[in-house]
């Protein structure tokens, strides 16, 4: 029982101490209008009904088919990637050691493979790639409620904005007395290790925002495969100019048009948007010419209607001009057409 309760996530602990409560309450009732040497007949049966529902409720997620934290469903493609990335995930803000696997990112276990990050931050803190925060820096952490409980409870004033508490606690409190959490951060280690590989580092950034259907197995495989002056973004480049390639040799027009929709992506990611309005605008060009397709812009998906009008600024007619460079087997929309489609559509915005 009081295994199931420690590893029980926050949410899941309040519903024990809930059951408790009512338990407890149901007890000093028969206390008062039961005979004695039934209560304990009584009290064996409600545990066992207690403890069955705790069961319940803590195999929820795996009842339901979905459980992040399933070891045996969880592979680690690439063990150093992992560990660059949980590390880059510690070195955004400061962060405490979680109460359980549930209080981090799920896309812990699908997208590095990691089935217990709680014993991962745990572990890389007795490695020395995290250090704990000084308390002076966690003082300036906490949350204004939290800074004048502080000083409410030493008898100081609690008036004033954050920099003036916090200088007021510094200045008379010894912050060791004070019962503040544990935060790390990245050690002179882990800043090396992450420093170390900033390629993995960038893919994990990368991936973060969309993940372009590209692994780190093949990004890692294109890039031992090609000279090793090409950059990040000539590899990661080469990964969609190998797809586009085996999209057209078998003519898969849909992957064709999602390859240039994630181009687009991909450099908007890396702030270059003249170029990722011509790869939205090829992305619906592929749209509006397929034969399955309506025949004006108005089944578009939305992002693409959206990404056009938000960047707008860099278009120019020679983007219709590249897009009818591409291959399709057959076009719907003369070039006219698909520029008048395309100015409609930018249009809107300014109307």
């Amino acid at each position: 029982m009081k295994e199931k309760y420690l590893k029980a996530s926050v949410e899941e602990r309040k519903k024990y101490k809930d059951t408790a409560t009512i338990i407890l309450v149901v007890l000093i009732l028969m206390i008062c209008t039961v005979p004695l040497s039934i209560i304990p007949f009584i009290f064996i049966i409600l545990f066992e009904r207690w403890d069955k529902e705790l069961s319940k409720t803590k195999n929820k997620n795996v009842n339901n088919g979905y459980n992040p934290w399933d070891s045996s469903k969880i592979k680690v493609e690439n063990e150093e990637y992992s560990n660059a990335a949980f590390l880059s995930w510690c070195d955004s803000y400061p962060k405490r050691i979680g109460e359980n696997c549930d209080s981090y990112p799920r896309y812990m276990s699908y997208r590095l493979g990691i089935a217990d990050p709680l014993g991962k931050h745990i572990e890389f803190v007795k490695l020395g790639y995290l250090e704990a925060l000084s308390k002076e820096k966690v003082i300036s952490l906490l949350k204004v409620t939290d800074l004048k409980d502080i000083l409410i409870q030493y008898n100081l004033s609690s008036t004033g904005r954050k920099d003036t508490l916090i200088t007021r606690i510094l200045e008379n409190i010894n912050v060791n007395d004070i019962n503040l959490d544990t935060y790390y951060i990245l050690s002179e280690k882990g800043k090396t290790y992450i420093n170390d590989r900033p390629d993995l580092v960038k893919f994990f950034n990368m991936v973060s925002s969309n993940d372009y259907g590209i692994s780190i197995t093949e990004y890692l495989e294109v890039k031992n495969s090609n000279p090793s002056y090409l950059k990040f973004g000539d590899i990661i480049w080469k990964i969609f100019q190998n797809r586009y390639d085996e999209y057209m040799d078998n003519e898969q027009w849909g992957s064709l048009r999602n390859n240039a929709w994630n181009r687009a992506t991909f450099l908007l990611w890396e702030n270059r948007p003249k170029d990722a309005l011509y790869h939205y605008i090829l992305a619906a060009y592929y749209d509006l010419n397929d034969l399955n397709n309506a025949y004006d812009h108005k089944n578009l998906a939305p992002g693409i209607e959206y990404q056009i009008q938000n960047l707008a600024d860099n278009y120019n007619d020679v983007m219709i001009d590249k897009c009818y460079r591409n291959y399709v087997p057959h076009h719907i929309h003369t070039k006219d057409e698909f520029r008048q489609i395309i100015l409609q559509i930018i249009q809107q915005k300014e109307g």
